[in-house]
C-alpha cells in the first residue's frame, strides 16, 4: 500500500478537476482504512449520493464506489490496476457519470430500460415522500443504474436504523423486485414481485404502507 500512497499523493489529475460539477462537491481526501486508500470523492449531501476514488487493497485495483442513500457498490466501469489507464477511463467518464447521479438522463440509459417508460412513469400522486417515517430518498426521475442489470428506481429510508425498502428493474430478467434493508442486512421479499409496470404500480399502492408499517415494527423504532 506504501507504493500506492507515494503513487497517488504525486498525482495530478485530483488537482485538474472542477471543485463543483452540478450539485456535487469535490473533495481530496489521500486517507486510508482497512482495506481501502480513499483518494477523492465528489458528494451531493442534498440526495444523500457519492462518488468515491479509491485503491482497493485487496484487488489491487483502482475504482470508482457510488454510494445512492444506503446502497454502496463498485461501479465496473471503472475499475483498473494501472492508475494511468484509470486516470484515462475517469477523464471520459466522471462528470458525465456525476450528471446521471445527479438526475436520471434517459437517452443515456440502455434501451431495455428506457422501453419501460419507468422514467415517465406518473407515480408522484401515490408515493408520497415520507411514509412511516420513512424517507423517499429515489424517485424514477432520479433513478441510477446498479449492477448486474439493475437499476434502483425507488426507495424510502430511515437513516438513523440504516433501514430501507427499496425497489428495483433489472433489464436481464425484465422483472420488478423490491428488498428490505434491516439495520444494515438486507433482506429479500418477494411480495412486488411484477413483469409489468402496471401490475408493479398495483402492488405498490396496495403494499407498500402495510410493508413499511412491518419493517417499522422489525427494526423497533
Amino acid at each position: 500500500m506504501s507504493a500506492v500512497v507515494k503513487l497517488v499523493e504525486s498525482w495530478e489529475y485530483p488537482g485538474s478537476l472542477p471543485e463543483n460539477h452540478g450539485d456535487f462537491c469535490l473533495e481530496l481526501q489521500n486517507r486510508r482504512d482497512v482495506l481501502l486508500y480513499h483518494i477523492f470523492a465528489y458528494h451531493n449531501p442534498a440526495l444523500r449520493r457519492s462518488a468515491s476514488i479509491v485503491f482497493d487493497q485487496g484487488t489491487a485495483e483502482y475504482m470508482v464506489r457510488i454510494k445512492v442513500g444506503l446502497i454502496e457498490f463498485c461501479d465496473v466501469r471503472f475499475i483498473h490496476p494501472d492508475l494511468k489507464s484509470f486516470e484515462q477511463i475517469l477523464s471520459s467518464g466522471l462528470l458525465p457519470l456525476l450528471e446521471m447521479l445527479q438526475q436520471c438522463v434517459p437517452e443515456r440509459m440502455e434501451t431495455l430500460f428506457r422501453n419501460k417508460k419507468i422514467v415517465e412513469w406518473s407515480c408522484d400522486g401515490f408515493l408520497p415522500l415520507g411514509l412511516q417515517g420513512f424517507e423517499r430518498t429515489v424517485c424514477p426521475k432520479t433513478c441510477v443504474q446498479v449492477t448486474n442489470g439493475s437499476y434502483l428506481i425507488l426507495d424510502y429510508s430511515d437513516f438513523g436504523c440504516d433501514s430501507s425498502l427499496r425497489f428495483f428493474y433489472n433489464v436481464f430478467r425484465d422483472d420488478f423486485f423490491a428488498e428490505f434493508l434491516i439495520c444494515g442486512v438486507p433482506e429479500a421479499t418477494q411480495e412486488f414481485d411484477s413483469n409489468t409496470l402496471p401490475d408493479f404500480e398495483t402492488k405498490l399502492k396496495n403494499q407498500l404502507d402495510s410493508s413499511l408499517v412491518r419493517l417499522r415494527d422489525r427494526i423497533g423504532s
